[in-house]
């Protein structure tokens, strides 16, 4: 085996091509990752050939046998090569997933030597990503994609779905797309969230109203008007009014001095309700 773990995709694909490349060049046939063929005769190219099959079978071994679905129809070295290479070097998540590595990057309690490992480990996959090109358009293509990945990276977690659908998409979209697509979610109408605090705090309020609700009704069934409880007399022991206005203690009074009892009352802060006088009238016919 070439290399010290099977290529796994996109975590690890760094690591498997520095492998793959240093073994070829050991081996001096590192030209069959980056030629299809070899110029001369036939019989120099059927060697060619047959080296590369061989080759080839190295290379499959090499990979993870999950992955091997996406690379068995490829029988020679340059497109198995170039297979990895699409698959795993343009890839907008594994971009994305570099910068976040980079602009996290802290030595805390790592040693010095791991550090500057994982910082050097970045610079590489860096570099793979965002190679120096001598084309403009390509170099525009490149910037683009980077601060495509840093305003990603600067969206808050309520905005984690927009970030995944973009960097699971096949095609990318362009900065100003992104931006677009942002502000129409920013401008969108968004619902007010209720805290399960202020929601608890709801309906315990709720529950307090019905239960003095229910107290005050309870009070009115079982009491006078208004919640007062009704009088009791010390001498009948009848409810509805008191010693002072007992019939059976004081006998009935006529009609006027009802009156003025009740003014003389009223004055005092006590009155007799027309309701509770036709109560006692209706008592004494009784008897």
């Amino acid at each position: 085996m070439i290399t010290s773990e099977p290529l796994m995709g996109g975590s690890n694909y760094l690591t498997w091509a520095s492998s793959v490349e240093l073994w070829c060049k050991s081996q001096g046939v590192q030209d069959h990752l980056i030629k299809q063929s070899s110029e001369g005769d036939e019989k120099a190219i059927a060697l060619w050939a047959k080296i590369d099959a061989q080759l080839c079978s190295i290379l499959w071994r090499s990979i993870d046998s999950k992955l091997m679905p996406l690379f068995r129809p490829f029988q020679t070295c340059y497109l198995v090569w170039a297979k990895a290479r699409t698959l795993y070097t343009n890839d907008i998540s594994r971009f994305y997933d570099v910068i976040s590595r980079m602009t996290n990057l802290k030595k805390q309690e790592l040693d010095m030597s791991t550090y500057l490992g994982q910082v050097q480990a970045v610079m590489e996959e860096f570099e793979t990503l965002m190679s120096v090109s001598a084309s403009v358009s390509k170099q525009q293509e490149q910037r683009q994609k980077m601060f495509l990945v840093l305003t990603l990276a600067g969206l808050p977690h309520d905005l984690d779905s927009v970030r995944d659908q973009i960097l699971a998409s096949p095609t990318v979209p362009t900065v100003d797309e992104l931006f677009s697509r942002l502000l129409r979610l920013a401008a969108a109408p968004s619902h007010p969230v209720i805290s399960s605090q202020i929601l608890d705090s709801s309906v315990l309020a709720s529950q307090t109203v019905d239960v003095r609700a229910s107290q005050a009704m309870e009070n009115r069934r079982g009491g006078g008007r208004f919640g007062r409880s009704r009088p009791k007399c010390s001498y009948c022991h009848k409810l509805g009014h008191t010693r002072e206005m007992c019939y059976s203690l004081n006998g009935r009074p006529p009609k006027n001095a009802y009156v003025a009892q009740s003014e003389t009352t009223g004055n005092q802060g006590f009155s007799v309700s027309k309701e509770e006088y036709n109560e006692l009238l209706q008592y004494r016919a009784s008897k």
